[in-house]
Formats: C-alpha cells, structure tokens, sequence
C-alpha cells in the first residue's frame, strides 16, 4: 500500500491464448487469469481482478480489458505487471468508474482465421446474413444451465485475405463457444453441406445439424468496447510487445522450415 487514494482502473491487454490452458483461474494448470493474479501480487497489489472476457482454451486476445481498484502509481502499473509476464501484454490504461464492471461492455468483437478451403464465399456470406440479429443460439454453442440463449448479433461479415478467411462477428455478449459454432455452420455452409433453410432450422434450435466448433487456436478477441472509458496507450509497452510478437513470429518460420524439410520427394 502506498497511502495513496485508491482508484479504479481499465487496463487492457493481449494475450497468446495457445500459451495457457484457459484463461480461468484453475487448481492445476497455467492460465491467463492465473499467471495475471500472480504479476499482481508480485507487484504488491492484492486486488481480486475482473475481466471483460473469459476467453475459452487456446483463445486468442488483442482487446479484453481488466478492471482492478488500486493506490498503485498509475503511470508504473502497466511496466510493472509488463515485467512480471510472458506472453500477456498489458498496453493501454483509462481511468474508470468506481463501479465498474468490465463484463458490461456496450460490444465485443472477435475474428476467426479460417484456412481457405474453396469454400463457396458467396454461400457462407448468404447464411452470415440469416445470423444477424437476435436470435437463439442454443443450437450454436454449448449452453451453461440457467443461461439465457438468446443473443444479438450486430454483425457478422467473411472476407478471403490471401489464402485465408477472416471471419468477424460482433455482439454484446456471446454463449460458451458461439463464436467457434458460428464458424462451424460458415464453414459447412461454403462447402455445401448446408443451406439457408438449414439455418433457419438450427436458429429454430434443431440440432440435427451438428456440424461441430471450429477449432479455438485461430480464434482472437480483437476489441471490447465500453462507454465512456477513454485509453491511453503505454508507447513502451507496445514495442515491447511488438519486439517479443515478432520474436515469436520468427521462431514458428523457422519451425515451418523444419518441418517442410521433413518431406521425402522421389
């Protein structure tokens, strides 16, 4: 404790979702949640941290936000925890509420990169279309008991981008791996395994059309947007980021040569 006035504040940071066995705090296991309340207490903050999203297994974040109530200095806070953690980043700060709750967010966004198949773009983009709205989407997602199914989806859009599909939707809230059930009927959808009609039937919540979820590892939290918080982002912190993301990158080149260097030709 410093002696200073406690204040609440939004943090957000990014992660490398397939470093971690989940982002929930667990018993056994190394998880975002876990590996940030560790940085906190390291640092000298005992605060109970809250989140905008709890990311499923293997799930990306470039976006999600963390609300704690601290006397920490505020300018030190983002290199302080930046130094105590591996791939999470923390890169931007805004002063919040007192009673903030990060899970009320005004929207989030995610993308799904999607290896293109020949997938029949102008199909997955036509039941894309029958998505958006507000709608039940039991059929869609593994549904938590008590849960209420119904969710709004503000947009939904597929784009090729090279040899991949970009897929992003955005909602206020989403179920249990809806994101990962949407990409699942796209992606059945651009091969012809289904229609429209067959959508408007899974949206009627028959799950006779079990297409199964698209796999976490290329799923990504790209934003979560709250009214009224203002971020200020850490120059540092980014370059930080920036160099270790491209240390990153470099070593799954390598890897990716490794690997095709394994191919017999005759």
């Amino acid at each position: 404790m410093t002696g200073a006035k406690m204040r609440m504040l939004a943090l957000k940071f990014a992660y490398d979702g397939t470093k971690f066995d989940g982002f929930a705090r667990q018993p056994k296991g190394k998880t975002v949640e876990g590996e940030i309340i560790s940085a906190l207490r390291a640092v000298g903050i005992g605060a109970n941290p809250l989140s905008s999203s709890r990311t499923d297994k293997w799930v990306s974040a470039r976006g999600n936000v963390l609300a704690i109530e601290t006397d920490f200095p505020r300018e030190k806070i983002i290199a302080a925890l930046n130094g105590c953690l591996e791939h999470i980043w923390f890169y931007a700060l805004a002063d919040a509420p007192s009673r903030f709750k990060p899970r009320h967010a005004e929207w989030r966004k995610y993308r799904y990169y999607l290896q293109d198949d020949n997938f029949d773009l102008a199909k997955m983009k036509k039941c894309a279309s029958i998505l958006v709205g507000e709608h039940n989407f039991s059929a869609l997602a593994k549904l938590e008991e008590g849960k209420n199914p119904m969710r709004k989806v503000m947009s939904l859009s597929v784009k090729k981008s090279g040899a991949f599909l970009e897929i992003d939707v955005k909602a206020q809230s989403f179920l249990w791996s809806m994101v990962r059930g949407i990409v699942g009927v796209l992606r059945a959808a651009g091969k012809g395994e289904i229609n429209e009609e067959n959508m408007r039937r899974i949206l009627a919540g028959e799950r006779r059309f079990d297409v199964g979820y698209a796999a976490p590892e290329n799923l990504v939290l790209l934003e979560v947007r709250h009214k009224g918080l203002r971020f200020e982002t850490d120059g540092n912190a980014l370059k930080k980021m920036r160099r270790e993301i491209d240390g990153e990158t470099e070593r799954i080149a390598l890897r990716r040569k490794v690997i095709v260097a394994l191919k017999i030709h005759r």
